[in-house]
């Protein structure tokens, strides 16, 4: 649980997810006044008791309202195949391309094995997307779906922003 005068990364952590809510706060690392009141504002508008702490109802309910809303802005083309299907371990593709190249961005941030644009579904792409897949908490199957791709954007946009 975090309360006023808390100082540590989770609240700088705390303060992001409450940002990407859309409140207007700076993450700082430090629960102040703004904190504070921006976690109330959040709470009662939630439906939780507006405590001001975070306890773990808080945190959950602010985790999925700081979900980043997909917005396809770095491939169009993808979601429209993904409407009939998936993209699987094997696929030889342009668009297998492109999500490798995604990957390949997202390498600087996440420990695993390199990524080489060659089109071809293969083992380090599929151990990429499962990553992807844990770190966004979705079934770990190592196929692109929709959800994947949304959370694959959401992953590489976050990335991108924070530049």
């Amino acid at each position: 649980m975090y309360e006023m005068n808390d100082n540590a990364a989770a609240i700088a952590a705390i303060q992001r997810l409450l940002r990407d809510a859309g409140y207007d706060i700076k993450p700082d690392g430090i629960y102040g006044e703004e904190t504070y009141s921006a976690v109330r504002q959040f709470q009662s508008e939630n439906s939780i008791p507006p405590t001001g702490r975070v306890d773990l109802a808080t945190f959950e309910a602010l985790a999925i309202a700081a979900r980043p809303k997909p917005t396809y802005r770095c491939a169009l083309i993808i979601p429209q195949i993904l409407e009939s299907g998936v993209i699987s371990p094997g696929d030889k593709s342009s668009v297998v391309t492109i999500i490798q190249a995604v990957l390949k961005t997202l390498e600087i941030i996440y420990e695993y094995d390199s990524i080489e644009l060659t089109g071809v579904y293969d083992q380090n792409t599929e151990a990429a997307v499962r990553d992807i897949q844990r770190i966004n908490s979705l079934p770990i199957t190592g196929i692109i779906d929709a959800p994947t791709w949304n959370a694959l954007v959401s992953e590489y946009e976050k990335y991108r922003d924070s530049e």
